[in-house]
């Protein structure tokens, strides 16, 4: 061996023990005959001490590997001619031969060759996998470093403490989080993906965060079900869901597990399974919520007054949608209810009820752009009980429907409607509804809308003054829409300026004869003058355009202020109880007819029948029939 390929350095040796953690292994190197040299290699530092510490190895970019004679060795020390014959092709091989960055360094003690150290850069080895030596045929058993010894090893194992104090803290989503970040850093660290606690670290804690958040989820999501199937009420009812989509968002964070590398088929399941069990979960309870607040207008009828009112107030909140908007697939229940409609509801101690009622229908309604506000079996429920009707319910209901689906059976609905309603108010509402239901933008531009809408508004506040102002900008905008004219008339009217409100009203009938709103409001103008024989004549007019239940009303009170009462009779059994046998005005109004034919027997079974009708109001039954003559037993 040329003393020039090694470089010797001597110095003085401490005789020392062996490490019990030196990580060593043997190597035979020559045979002579029978008898089989080796020596012995293991990891070491620059000076050839064995590594006994990760930090001691950490501490270098290079790898060292100290060969030394042992007790199978020829001799106690190396010979030159060693080096030059017998170690001159040993070499280190993992996946395939690794150089060394230098000659070996040769360690004397008592000149002689104790000592022979090799060196590798770090960066030219895998430190995970084994290291072998070998030398002509023969092979060390290879030498593995413990995990300690890799870089990055210390930062892993804490961040995996703290995954695991986090774990047992319960803070699943900090756990995930932490997770996922560790995950996305697996492919820029050499040896993340080495440990053996790798799995552990991206595979063990995110599952456990994702399947032990799910349980606790659901253990708060149990809970809660319990309180609601004890309360039924909407704050329970929310409860859940915000339980729901607080579920949803862990699943959702925890769905990005599945994206990263690596993939857990198990989570999959797992959020899946959850996402599954949760949908059918709420949709059991919403159903089981809604048959509740729902059974009296599914089951109820009008002889129940919960049920009557329930219906009336649904009815009043369809007909508050009258606007210059259309309502086409625009309908809302979210509207203000009448001052004494609010005060009886609070009186009957309703009002949680009625509000769970109509939280459940616009719950339903939108839960797809195409579902309706009543099931088939409210409208079925109303459909059966069509002879007790007073109002136009069925048809209404059934219109509101339409207008969420955007069919056009909602005009054939609100005219059934319109022939059938024993209110001028709420005709009013429905005709409006109908007039505006198919106005587009074109039709009928926002500026515009926007004038007619404040009108209404200062109208519902009393101000007739600036509502004129605004039906008169519409008017100027639009001139031959017929609801700007009567609502101008009917303001100029309360402002005292009966002779343009008159004609107002005449402009709204030329432009639409069908029309009844502003034929109705004539009709009051001409009441007050006195002039039945002008009612009397419009009426019969109007009846031949449409057979409304209100115009016949109003025919027969012409007949019976003009003394014609057989007439009069006539028109509320052929005309008004033909199209709503079930509204106490008609009674009222025929009791009146036989009092004034002093028919008292029949007038105070007209009077009596008010009351198999609607037995709730009974102050004007009480004026009429303290009118008749006493009967003396």
């Amino acid at each position: 061996m040329n003393n020039t390929r090694y470089f010797i350095t001597a110095i003085v040796l401490l005789l020392f023990s062996e490490f019990a953690l030196a990580q060593t292994t043997t190597l035979n190197y020559k045979q002579k005959g029978k008898t089989t040299y080796q020596l012995e290699i293991y990891l070491s530092d620059e000076k050839s001490n064995p590594i006994a510490t990760a930090s001691q190895f950490l501490a270098s970019d290079k790898v060292f590997f100290t060969l030394k004679p042992n007790a199978q060795s020829e001799r106690e020390y190396f010979k030159e001619s060693d080096l030059e014959d017998e170690l001159a092709g040993l070499a280190l091989y993992q996946s395939e031969k690794i150089e060394s960055i230098a000659a070996p360094m040769a360690l004397l003690e008592n000149k002689k060759i104790t000592r022979l150290i090799l060196s590798y850069p770090k960066s030219a080895v895998k430190l995970w996998e084994p290291f072998v030596f070998k030398v002509r045929e023969f092979s060390a058993d290879p030498i593995k470093l413990e995990e300690s010894y890799f870089d990055d090893y210390i930062f892993y194992q804490e961040q995996m403490q703290l995954q695991n104090t986090l774990e047992k803290e319960g803070k699943y989503v900090e756990l995930l989080d932490l997770s996922f970040e560790l995950i996305q850093k697996a492919d820029s660290s050499l040896f993340f993906k080495r440990f053996s606690f790798y799995e552990t670290m991206t595979q063990t804690y995110p599952m456990k965060a994702i399947t032990s958040g799910i349980e606790t989820l659901m253990k708060e999501y149990a809970a809660a079900e319990e309180s609601l199937h004890k309360s039924w009420s909407r704050a329970d009812l929310k409860k859940l869901d915000d339980l729901t989509m607080k579920t949803e968002e862990f699943l959702s964070h925890a769905g990005i597990f599945i994206t990263l590398k690596p993939k857990s088929i198990e989570a999959q399941k797992v959020i899946n399974a959850t996402r599954q069990t949760l949908a059918e979960k709420q949709a059991l309870n919403f159903q089981q919520f809604a048959a509740k607040k729902t059974h009296i207008i599914e089951n109820g009828s009008f002889d129940q007054y919960q049920y009557r009112l329930f219906i009336d107030l649904i009815y009043k909140a369809i007909l508050q949608n009258s606007g210059f908007v259309s309502v086409k697939q625009n309908l809302s229940l979210d509207k203000p209810m009448d001052v004494k409609d609010a005060e009886n509801l609070e009186a009957t101690g309703w009002k949680t009820s009625f509000e769970d009622m109509l939280f459940v229908l616009k719950y339903q309604q939108s839960l797809h752009d195409t579902n309706v506000f009543f099931t088939e079996t409210v409208v079925n429920n109303l459909q059966n009980q069509l002879a007790n009707q007073s109002k136009p319910y069925y048809e209404i209901i059934l219109a509101a429907n339409s207008a969420v689906k955007g069919t056009e059976i909602f005009m054939e609905l609100m005219n059934q409607a319109i022939d059938k309603c024993p209110v001028a108010e709420e005709l009013s509402q429905m005709e409006l509804l109908k007039l505006t239901y198919s106005l587009t933008e074109e039709e009928m531009p926002g500026s515009i809308a926007g004038n007619l809408n404040s009108g209404i508004k200062k109208m519902q506040e009393s101000k007739w003054k600036e509502a004129d102002f605004s039906f008169e900008l519409a008017i100027r905008q639009f001139s031959q829409f017929a609801p700007a004219w009567y609502y101008l008339g009917y303001c100029e009217m309360k402002l005292g300026e009966v002779f343009s409100a008159q004609s107002r009203i005449d402009q709204a009938l030329l432009l639409n004869p069908h029309y009844l709103t502003p034929k109705l409001f004539s009709f009051g103008i001409l009441k007050e003058q006195g002039d039945y024989a002008k009612i009397l004549l419009l009426s019969k007019e109007s009846l031949a355009i449409q057979n409304s239940y209100l115009i016949n009303l109003w025919k027969a009170e012409a007949h019976l202020f003009l003394k014609q009462y057989n007439e009069a009779i006539e028109s509320i059994q052929q005309g008004c109880l033909i199209q709503n046998p079930n509204h106490e005005s008609a009674y009222f109004l025929l009791g009146d007819i036989y009092a004034a034919m002093k028919k008292f027997d029949l007038a105070r079974e007209a009077y009596l029948k008010t009351q198999q009708i609607n037995p709730f109001e009974s102050n004007l039954f009480n004026q009429k029939m303290s009118t008749l003559p006493v009967i003396k037993p």
